[in-house]
């Protein structure tokens, strides 16, 4: 989810609708994924073909929805921006909640408001699922934490989030039969398990490493 700085005078004068995202805008949400993905240095984690969108975003089962933002004005017609999001099920709530996954507003059409017709959006979807909250975790070097902080109402104090990617995620132990270890054994397995989770929760940043995120609630009452 990211926002820079860059401005256009045209913007404002042209009409701005934000919609739920039909089958036909799979081609521009792609697009806008593979330009959020390029910002952020990813694109190596975008895989989804044609057909996975359609069967994720739009098929009986889909696992996330979107919305994007349509201009329609002089300088021509077409999508700039998208906000995608999905519903997650937490412990102790009586109901899904919602996570945003994407946010997004091509350069040439930002610091017009956009972004948080978007949210705004997200958040009135939220309010009729139930969901007291809108999740989503931004990069650390993202400048646009402002904006979530400003969005945020009230904002959540005191979050933060460490992610755990490439060959430090732990894999799953063979099973064993608790009874074949003798006391030495399971002492040096004990072992051997606290340094492996010692290597998890390094927060330096790299590949394998874990990743500084910033984490943001956007709270609705």
């Amino acid at each position: 989810m990211r926002q820079d700085a860059a401005k256009n005078p045209t913007t404002h004068r042209a009409v701005v609708t934000v919609r739920q995202a039909l089958p036909s805008d799979i081609p521009a949400l792609m697009r806008l994924k593979r330009s959020l993905a390029q910002a952020e240095d990813s694109l190596h984690a975008v895989r989804a073909s044609e057909i996975d969108w359609l069967r994720d975003g739009f098929g009986p089962n889909a696992g996330f929805t979107a919305f994007v933002a349509e201009i329609k004005g002089a300088s021509g017609d077409g999508i700039v921006g998208m906000a995608t999001f999905s519903k997650r099920t937490i412990t102790g709530w009586n109901g899904p909640v919602l996570f945003l996954q994407d946010l997004y507003v091509e350069s040439a059409h930002r610091k017009h408001g956009v972004a948080r017709a978007l949210m705004a959006r997200v958040a009135a979807y939220a309010r009729d699922l139930g969901s007291p909250i809108v999740e989503l975790t931004v990069r650390a070097d993202n400048p646009a934490q402002g904006f979530y902080r400003r969005a945020a109402s009230p904002p959540c104090r005191n979050a933060s989030l460490t992610c755990w990617r490439g060959p430090r995620l732990p894999r799953s132990p063979k099973p064993t039969s608790p009874i074949s270890r003798s006391p030495a054994d399971r002492s040096r397995h004990s072992l051997s398990t606290k340094r492996h989770a010692g290597g998890l929760a390094d927060h330096r940043p790299g590949v394998g490493r874990g990743v500084p995120a910033r984490y943001h609630g956007v709270v609705y009452r």
